[in-house]
């Protein structure tokens, strides 16, 4: 009964430190694509499909034609974007 209640504790504690490692590397992660993404003077967007496309970090909000990467444009803030046109989210 003793051993198994120190058995449980072990693991707890291992899953606790396993937990914040993943969380560690997690944010090392976004650290590093933020990084390269300054670097490279572009932003990553996430299309409505799911999939990453990059844009001029100068642009205030990206839009793209009917998921057609060939279609992607930038609008100013307050800029009406014509219809059928969706904005994609950046992805961090």
């Amino acid at each position: 009964m003793q051993n198994q209640a120190w058995w449980d504790r072990q693991n707890q504690a291992y899953e606790q430190q396993r937990s914040s490692w993943q969380n560690q590397m997690d944010a090392q992660d976004r650290m590093s694509e933020k990084w390269a993404e300054a670097t490279r003077g572009e932003n990553i967007y996430v299309r409505p499909d799911s999939s990453e496309t990059t844009y001029s970090s100068s642009a205030d909000r990206v839009f793209m034609k009917d998921g057609d990467p060939q279609t992607m444009r930038s609008a100013s803030k307050g800029e009406d974007v014509p219809y059928g046109w969706t904005e994609l989210k950046r992805k961090y």
